[in-house]
């Protein structure tokens, strides 16, 4: 029988025998495997990883409907195959789906913000003084001015790479490196680490953050850390305010209907995400809160 090619995620087996007869393998070339059995900026950017996810899926089911002995000793390595596959999926959707991340954030953020004015608000205004009402009005500004700022700031700003060792002037800097990428083929400076994202080696890379589309580093951190300060401010705030109308609301329908309280759910969605986030956030701020009090950040 001609013996069949089987193209896997990174190896290439050659199948020979037929249906029913022992099986071997053997290994023809290998050449979609990146060093340390991580991505390559290539197979991320040309989308291979769905591909070569579905391929490897496919010859773990074909592993485990065949009893052969030499299908049992391939099914260990296509199983790693497979959760490498896997991570380069996600890696993949992540770079590619950004954009939408920002998007979603964004809405997010804006709808709650535009809940607050329209019906929180106007009852503040209505049931407090207009010194209580100001203050309000003034710190929910202010607070969101921040998260605005602070989030655009941590979007736009560059975290800061190894690539700029290559320009004039850093020719020192990089001899002083006692580390070197093997992915980018750079120096990597201390606390500089490879993101598989963004293919680059980030200066003082804290981590990836899909809602900011960028890595969090040496230039956008002080951003990053604002941003979650205030977020998990407006948030808590938010959800308090929220609470506050819900019961309110709770209860004048309460007496309209006889004892059935009803709450209306364009109040209901935004206190539980404000709720939500801000009980997330509550230990991502403290994390750093506690890094920075113990010196344990480079400065912003």
């Amino acid at each position: 029988m001609t013996p069949k090619l089987l193209t896997c995620s990174s190896l290439q087996y050659l199948q020979q025998g037929s249906p029913g007869e022992q099986v071997s393998f053997t290994v023809v070339t290998s050449d979609l495997a990146s060093p340390r059995g991580r991505a390559t900026e290539s197979d991320v950017c040309l989308g291979a990883a769905p591909v070569r996810l579905a391929r490897t899926a496919a010859e773990v089911f074909w592993a485990l409907s065949n009893g052969t002995l030499a299908a049992k000793k391939v099914l260990t390595q296509r199983i790693y195959q497979l959760g490498f596959c896997l991570e380069s999926t996600v890696q993949y959707c992540i770079r590619r789906g950004g954009p939408l991340y920002v998007l979603g954030a964004s809405t997010l953020i804006s709808s709650v913000v535009l809940v607050y004015f329209l019906f929180v608000f106007p009852q503040v205004l209505a049931s407090d003084s207009k010194f209580a009402a100001s203050c309000h009005l003034t710190g929910g500004l202010l607070c969101l001015w921040n998260i605005t700022f602070n989030y655009v700031g941590c979007v736009a700003t560059d975290p800061g790479s190894t690539q700029v060792l290559d320009k004039p002037g850093y020719q020192l800097v990089a001899l002083q490196c006692q580390r070197h990428c093997k992915r980018c083929n750079k120096p990597k400076p201390p606390l500089a680490h490879h993101c598989h994202i963004c293919g680059r080696c980030v200066l003082r890379m804290d981590h990836h953050c899909p809602w900011m589309h960028n890595c969090i580093g040496f230039h956008n951190y002080r951003f990053f850390v604002l941003f979650s300060l205030y977020l998990w401010l407006g948030s808590a705030y938010s959800a308090w305010m929220l609470f506050s109308a819900l019961a309110q609301a709770g209860e004048l329908s309460k007496r309209r209907r006889g004892g059935e309280a009803v709450y209306p759910y364009v109040l209901l969605c935004p206190f539980v995400l404000s709720a939500a986030v801000s009980l997330a956030l509550t230990g991502l701020v403290g994390w750093h809160a506690f890094l920075i009090w113990h010196a344990q950040v480079m400065p912003m």
